[in-house]
């Protein structure tokens, strides 16, 4: 069942937004919101084929080959975490765009870890698709979930990611990398967004 933003905000009252976000894909702009609990078996090998591509694999963190089996058991497992969130993002013309996340979901503390990565395969020529979809991952984490500190997590090499988060509104925080990132995340740059810079954003742009 596809529903839109306003829909999904009433519905979700007094329920768990997790589980409610997961039942339910959404329309936005210009792109329905498909959750991976609700994909079929061909968007799945879709959804594989991009990830196992050397263009997004070489940025992620886990840089593994994942094999059809893995992944196909990963997403069956998606319906009962809690702490993770997973989307294909398809346009009105039918075309698959791509991939954005939340991972480390923690609505008691109002966090979560931000990814996207686009079709490495796309046809059209969209310079603001990035943005685009980052708006939505952001709508969903900031309004639907009522997070107040987003994290993106980026190969500290991904200079590009770098660049395209910071102009998303993520900021460098030089306390946080002093305080805890000298060990396993040291390869790593960590920026954030808060939900006050969001809704700040926001107005800028009215």
């Amino acid at each position: 069942m596809i529903i839109d933003f306003n829909t999904l905000k009433e519905k979700i009252k007094d329920t768990d937004p997790v589980s409610t976000l997961k039942t339910f894909d959404l329309k936005y702009n210009n792109y329905i919101i498909k959750n991976f609990t609700n994909i079929n078996d061909r968007e799945k090998r879709l959804v594989l084929k991009w990830r196992n591509h050397d263009s997004i694999r070489c940025h992620m963190i886990n840089q593994n080959i994942l094999t059809a089996e893995e992944h196909f058991s990963y997403i069956s497992t998606l319906i009962d975490k809690s702490e993770v969130l997973y989307w294909l993002i398809v346009d009105t013309d039918n075309e698959y765009s791509g991939v954005i996340d939340l991972t480390e979901v923690d609505t008691a503390l109002k966090k979560a870890c931000t990814g996207i990565y686009i079709s490495p395969e796309i046809k059209k020529t969209n310079v603001n698709l990035g943005s685009e979809l980052y708006s939505i991952l952001k709508k969903i984490a900031f309004e639907i979930l009522n997070i107040e500190l987003l994290k993106a997590e980026i190969i500290r090499e991904n200079k590009a990611a770098v660049f395209f988060n910071i102009a998303n509104g993520f900021k460098y925080n030089e306390k946080y990398h002093e305080k805890e990132d000298r060990g396993k995340k040291k390869d790593r740059t960590i920026l954030f967004m808060s939900s006050n810079e969001y809704l700040a954003g926001k107005k800028e742009v009215k």
